[in-house]
């Protein structure tokens, strides 16, 4: 029993050092971002009747005026939601709340309010009804959930202009029908 909480503690550092060098990176990108983004702001005022267009092969590039734009809004691409491991009186910095409460979404733990399958029914429905409307959109979704829409797009066929890992804050992600 000890050699096994010997091991479990060895375990855990090894992943307490891991994320920490993560969000170590994560952070330094979020600051040169944030320099980035301070050249670029804009107000809503300024934008509207600016126009965005999105490059697509062998078609013709899109028009996207964001203000003008009509839209709806779903709860079917909200984030993922996250809840504490476990409840303690003891204080836990955040990113090992944020790994733990993933790691039990991803093994399905019930303490989560939705579980990875969850996650992929509601993608999938979300997706679902992209196609029946059978025109081109604009999605605006999280940063987790987005991986998870991502894989279920792809095996639903459509195709993804760049494939990434990692995706940048407000970044387009340019997929093309099926």
């Amino acid at each position: 029993m000890k050699k096994m909480l010997k091991i479990l503690k060895w375990i855990l550092i090894i992943i307490s050092v891991a994320v920490v060098a993560l969000v170590i990176k994560v952070i330094r990108d979020q600051k040169l971002q944030a320099e980035d983004q301070q050249i670029m702001i804009k107000t809503d005022e300024e934008l509207v009747g600016e126009h965005f267009y999105l490059e697509r092969e062998d078609k013709e590039d899109i028009d996207l005026n964001l203000y003008l734009m009509d839209y709806c809004r779903t709860e079917l691409i909200g984030e993922v939601p996250l809840r504490s491991a476990f409840d303690t009186k003891y204080r836990f910095p955040l990113w090992f709340w944020n790994v733990a409460g993933r790691m039990q979404w991803l093994f399905g733990c019930k303490r989560q309010p939705e579980s990875r399958n969850g996650t992929k029914e509601r993608a999938l429905r979300f997706v679902h009804e992209l196609t029946l409307r059978d025109d081109d959109c604009a999605i605006v979704t999280h940063g987790f959930f987005m991986h998870t829409l991502i894989r279920v797009m792809k095996k639903q066929g459509f195709t993804e202009g760049k494939n990434m890992l990692h995706y940048d804050n407000g970044e387009a992600v340019i997929f093309y029908g099926i």
